[in-house]
């Protein structure tokens, strides 16, 4: 991870110069709100989990090509996951109460996006690129059944620290003046590998997917050539 973060930085500091030696053209910001995130790659998850609604937020550099182009990196915290909820019985078949848990991974996440811009006052893009997640923390938490309290499990032990995948979206900016830009993005974070270090009871995978709803807060160094 502070080997990542280095990287990181200097990718920044070199976007930064860069920018600076051709008219400023970079923008810096941060963005954050909520997502729906869910759980796929074998049947148990199929047929037991649905929607978690998590949250993500971080910030980003952004350089502006001449034409409609832009390159754009960050670092932001993710949580991704999924929940379940269903109803327990005793070995007679009598019900015993409803099942509520939920499955949650906190991921350090960077994405590497082409964006491409359009339109004049109101700005719209759409963007598309690979991302790279650093798991954090996994943790399972269980509501209380009857007598049974709730319950947080921190297994993060049995997941890769490593988490790959596609993210794309859409989106658009409102400027507030010749500097500052509101935005507003959905944005698909998908998993394309199997997280989970040990193997399932009967095959498959455990893979992430989260939509994110970003509301964001733009600088701009400086104007397009």
């Amino acid at each position: 991870m502070k080997e990542m973060k280095q990287v990181f930085f200097l990718l920044f500091a070199t976007m930064a110069i860069s920018a600076h030696a051709q008219t400023n053209m970079l923008d810096v910001g941060t963005e954050g709100g909520f997502n729906l995130s869910t759980l796929r790659g074998n049947e148990v998850i199929l047929d037991r989990q649905q929607t978690l609604i998590g949250f993500s937020g971080g910030v980003f550099a952004q350089y502006n090509f001449k034409k409609i182009f832009s390159i754009r990196t960050g670092a932001y915290f993710e949580r991704k996951g999924a929940r379940s909820e269903f109803e327990l019985i005793d070995i007679n078949g009598n019900p015993i109460g409803t099942y509520r848990g939920q499955s949650r991974f906190d991921y350090f996440t960077v994405p590497l996006l082409l964006r491409a811009n359009f339109g004049k006052k109101i700005n719209w893009f759409v963007n598309a690129g690979p991302y790279a997640g650093f798991l954090i923390k996994q943790t399972d938490y269980t509501e209380a059944i009857n007598n049974i309290p709730e319950n947080t499990a921190d297994l993060t032990e049995f997941f890769k620290k490593n988490d790959f995948g596609i993210s794309f979206g859409a989106g658009i900016h409102y400027p507030l003046n010749d500097n500052l830009t509101l935005s507003f993005e959905a944005r698909n974070n998908l998993g394309l590998v199997n997280i989970s270090d040990l193997p399932l009871i009967g095959g498959g995978e455990i893979n992430t997917n989260a939509l994110n709803f970003l509301f964001g807060f733009h600088y701009k160094l400086g104007k397009r050539g």
